[in-house]
């Protein structure tokens, strides 16, 4: 069973995101702040979800961290965001998958399911 780790400071789309990860069979650990790289490694994520925007910009400069560290490089990553230009999205060249919100349930099952 594939376990995500979701990053997420707003709690009504972090209990949003959970249910519908627990609907596709997979294990939700919530988290509504940012982890260390370390923390991420000992939980052995096979996704993580992380809302760019988290503390101005700080879940693109983590996602950026993890696509750089060795031990987490091959975990897929999915930028959640507000901003509709790339450009303008921290991080989201490391990402594996980006992901607007407001999110469509469809859309999010469909990014998840990649992986």
């Amino acid at each position: 069973m594939k376990q995500v780790v979701v990053i997420e400071e707003d709690d009504d789309t972090r209990f949003i995101i959970e249910f519908i990860i627990k609907e596709l069979g997979y294990i939700a650990l919530c988290f509504k702040n940012i982890l260390s790289i370390d923390k991420i490694i000992e939980i052995k994520p096979d996704i993580i979800l992380i809302d760019h925007s988290y503390l101005d910009g700080q879940g693109g400069v983590l996602c950026q961290k993890l696509k750089s560290a060795p031990s987490t490089i091959g975990i897929p990553i999915i930028l959640m965001s507000t901003l509709l230009s790339v450009a303008a999205i921290e991080g989201a060249d490391e990402a594996d998958a980006l992901l607007e919100k407001p999110f469509d349930v469809e859309e999010l099952n469909k990014v998840l399911l990649q992986f």
